[in-house]
């Protein structure tokens, strides 16, 4: 049953770390090449990788194929060892799920590292958004580069080619046939799904991404009259 399935799961997962930590992307590409990311609600991240058939990136094999047996909820997913805090690690260089280094925390992390990435965002991305802020996050990256874009590439760059999948969470269970969209509210996955799961590293550096985020709006004057001044001419 569900409860065994759950009570399983802890073992399954340690038993299941691969023997050896993967590869992470070379530090020596990112300090030569500028970097661009869009960052995420850490919530809407999580119900997102839920509903794209539990993607854990380097999770393992064998940890992987437990998962898909033992997991069922977004909770139950938000808990296996090494899916949160998903955008600190990528900012230090690291896989989401790949195997936890000695000493670290559930979620994979170490001491430190959610300074390190906040540091790595300030330090070494030349640009980020906020994907739930997408239209600001464009005129700000046309302001940041001092680039003029057409109306044609505003259309691009402006249109929802991603959209929230209308079969709620569970790719595993195919299309939701009552076309009820369950678990979207407008656009955005229900966040009750999580049953009050918070990603505490992920939501410490989604709060100061937008803070910085609202400083550089700020600091390159991009109002409300200038984002629908961008959106009027994608639409010409």
């Amino acid at each position: 049953g569900r409860a065994a399935r759950r009570e399983l799961w802890p073992r399954a997962a340690a038993a299941a770390a691969p023997a050896a930590p993967t590869a992470a992307p070379s530090a020596d590409l990112a300090d030569e090449v500028p970097l661009f990311t869009m960052l995420r609600r850490p919530a809407q991240r999580l119900l997102s990788a839920f509903g794209a058939g539990l993607h854990a990136r380097k999770i393992g094999h064998d940890a992987n194929w437990a998962m898909y047996q033992l997991v069922e909820t977004p909770l139950q997913f938000a808990r296996v060892p090494g899916v949160a805090g998903c955008q600190t690690k990528a900012l230090t260089g690291r896989y989401c799920a790949e195997r936890r280094p000695a000493g670290s925390r559930d979620d994979g992390l170490l001491e430190g590292d959610v300074r390190r990435a906040k540091q790595a965002l300030v330090e070494r991305v030349a640009f980020f958004g906020i994907t739930d802020r997408w239209a600001e996050s464009i005129a700000l990256f046309h302001a940041m580069t001092g680039t003029h874009p057409s109306g044609e590439t505003l259309r691009v760059e402006l249109g929802d080619n991603r959209r929230t999948p209308k079969n709620g969470f569970d790719s595993k269970k195919g299309p939701d046939s009552s076309g009820a969209g369950a678990g979207v509210t407008a656009g955005r996955y229900d966040e009750a799904a999580l049953e009050g799961f918070v990603d505490e590293a992920d939501e410490d550096l989604f709060a100061f991404a937008l803070r910085l985020f609202e400083q550089r709006l700020r600091t390159h004057n991009i109002t409300c009259e200038a984002v629908e001044e961008l959106q009027q001419r994608a639409a010409a």
